[in-house]
């Protein structure tokens, strides 16, 4: 019998089970949120789920400028240089 793979895989639904339940049970999810979390608090799990803000970056040969897709709102996305 493969035990570890068992335990492993346990392990894994519960990790998920416990990560749903603190994000179904916030009270709201502030997913617009873009300043930093002080260094003296936790970082919520709602932070890991949200939108990037620069999608595909890109730096000039020169290093002199930068150019990334920027999501402007629901369906919406902007090219920013």
């Amino acid at each position: 019998m493969n035990h570890p793979s068992r335990i492993r895989t346990a392990l894994a639904v519960a990790a998920a089970s416990a990560l749903f339940t603190t994000i179904v049970s916030a009270e709201k999810l502030d997913l617009s949120r873009v300043t930093p979390v002080p260094a003296n608090e936790q970082v919520p799990a709602q932070d890991f789920f949200r939108p990037l803000l620069l999608q595909e970056p890109r730096l000039n040969q020169a290093g002199t400028h930068i150019a990334a897709i920027v999501t402007a709102g629901e369906d919406k996305h902007q090219l920013l240089v």
